[in-house]
């Protein structure tokens, strides 16, 4: 998930990424399912959560990381997505 807004009143749009889970999908574990006897997907939430990270727009086409100035990577990481 991602979200526009400006955060620093500059009249330009920053960015803030929320992420969901470290997955590594070339090693995507697979489970036992008791009910149907067959094997399927892990469950997303028996992986690790993702820190959300903060870009501020240069102006110039470019945009900075500024998660750990803004306090964002302070945060403890949690799924961005719930359902």
């Amino acid at each position: 998930m991602r979200a526009w807004g400006d955060i620093d009143n500059d009249g330009l749009l920053d960015l803030y990424v929320c992420n969901y889970v470290e997955a590594d999908l070339d090693n995507y574990s697979r489970v036992h399912a008791a009910v149907d006897r067959r094997d399927q997907k892990c469950s997303p939430t028996l992986f690790p959560s993702c820190d959300p990270r903060l870009y501020r727009n240069s102006g110039d086409g470019t945009f900075r990381d500024v998660s750990v100035p803004s306090g964002v990577a302070a945060a403890l990481p949690s799924p961005a997505w719930r359902y």
